[in-house]
């Protein structure tokens, strides 16, 4: 049998922590790596273990002394934060025959292996994460879809209280795509009209957090914001990602990193998207003017003439056509007769209403679609129209150039004169353009104004 006082320098040298407490529930013994790892004070010897707790996690430990005097044999406690360490505690009862006589405590420090854990765990939650967003941001082709796919999970990653993605055109610093979470309508509009998101685009290094926000930013919801996130896409920013955190007082490494993570993994799918809606929307732009172009208008038209149908409204139809092209072509050469088709189509786009939609229809001739208008409201457009180029030949500083356009317009109500839409409005159109000749003593195209 080993002497007492060799036993005890054993037990001191040993990295498990021992402590005993005795029947009597007071704390008898507790070697080095014990009164270590549990910040106790030798002086705590032969007081009750209950001393040794706050008063908070008193019932507990009374609980577990209860419980290990019914007990046959010992268990392991769950993992306690000690001083920055996880501690794993495993309780024994000690009988001496058939008598309690008190509870041993071995304490283990499992930092390295919980912070092992710890690790491979977010490790493995990264992955799925990023496994995930992989994959829903590759399934849709639609912007907006992808956007909010990746608001949405980042929300559920990262855990912000408010944030979204805006998405600016690099030409004119407008947000042309967004996706946000926790914003009202009024908020949204507020981040659409912040300048200084516009002035970011370009402005920082790719890699840069920028936090504290309020240091970059003027807009009072803004300030709010603490962190964001450069969008780049083909090595230019072309957005923003941005969070608001209330509960926390700031994001952890972890958070941001993540954050980070999934910035650049979405980027592509954000790029072929993107790139999708333009090729799609540039398919039905016109390269002069700005304008939708004719097969697009031939598509356009059968849908209104189909829900003309269906509800029993008008639809109206408004063609114009620039007057004197040849000669501006012959006399100034074809870039003034471009210039003068694109000032025409400007004009077009400035009088019409919201919902109204202008088409190059061919050459020099462009159409308005007008749904759900009437003859005498299409008429106002007209006379708009009308003014405005007026408005434009007194504003014109180059006196041998003119702007003068032929307007025909004509309203369907029925299925037979829906067929005749375009056909009557033409014929309007020429009618038009033949007074304007008269009109000025003109033969078509072959003198100058008057």
């Amino acid at each position: 049998m080993l002497p007492e006082g060799l036993l005890f320098k054993l037990l001191d040298v040993m990295k498990v922590g021992l402590t005993y407490v005795d029947e009597n529930e007071k704390l008898v013994y507790s070697n080095n790596e014990a009164a270590e790892l549990l910040s106790m004070d030798r002086q705590m010897l032969g007081s009750t273990v209950l001393s040794c707790h706050p008063e908070e996690f008193r019932r507990a430990v009374t609980d577990k002394i209860s419980e290990m005097k019914e007990s046959a044999s010992g268990e392991w406690h769950g993992i306690i934060r000690r001083n920055g360490h996880y501690l794993e505690n495993y309780y024994t009862p000690v009988f001496i025959g058939d008598r309690y006589r008190g509870i041993v405590i071995a304490t283990r420090d499992v930092t390295e292996r919980e912070t092992l854990l710890y690790a491979l765990k977010k490790s493995n939650d990264e992955m799925a994460v990023l496994f995930e967003a992989a994959q829903m941001v590759n399934e849709s082709l639609n912007i907006k879809q992808v956007l909010e796919n990746i608001v949405r999970l980042a929300q559920k990653v990262v855990g912000f209280d408010a944030g979204g993605i805006l998405l600016f055109d690099r030409a004119t610093k407008e947000i042309i795509y967004d996706a946000t979470y926790n914003y009202s309508p009024d908020e949204v509009a507020s981040l659409k009209h912040c300048r200084p998101f516009r002035q970011l685009v370009g402005e920082v290094d790719k890699e840069y957090f920028i936090e504290p926000v309020e240091d970059h930013f003027t807009c009072s919801l803004v300030s709010k914001i603490e962190m964001a996130v450069p969008m780049v896409i083909n090595n230019n920013i072309y957005g923003i990602w941005f969070v608001e955190n209330h509960r926390d007082s700031q994001f952890t490494a972890d958070r941001k990193h993540m954050l980070a993570t999934l910035a650049n993994l979405t980027s592509s799918a954000i790029k072929n998207a993107w790139l999708y809606e333009r090729t799609k929307f540039e398919a039905t732009i016109d390269q002069l003017t700005g304008l939708y172009n004719r097969q697009y208008f031939d598509h356009v038209l059968e849908m209104e003439k189909e829900k003309t149908r269906l509800i029993q409204v008008p639809l109206s139809l408004i063609m114009a056509d620039v007057n004197r092209l040849k000669y501006i072509n012959d006399n100034f050469g074809h870039e003034f007769g471009d210039y003068i088709i694109k000032e025409a189509a400007t004009i077009l786009k400035k009088s019409v209403r919201k919902g109204e939609l202008v088409f190059r229809f061919g050459g020099d001739e462009m159409v308005i679609l007008l749904p759900a208008s009437d003859y005498e409201t299409t008429g106002k457009v007209v006379r708009r129209i009308k003014a405005n180029a007026e408005k434009w030949n007194r504003q014109n500083k180059d006196g041998r150039l003119f702007l003068h356009m032929s307007i025909g317009w004509y309203t369907a109500t029925d299925a037979e004169s829906l067929e005749k839409l375009v056909c009557m409005a033409d014929r309007e159109m020429y009618r038009d353009k033949e007074e304007y000749y008269v009109s000025h003593g003109l033969r078509r195209e072959t003198l100058g104004p008057r």
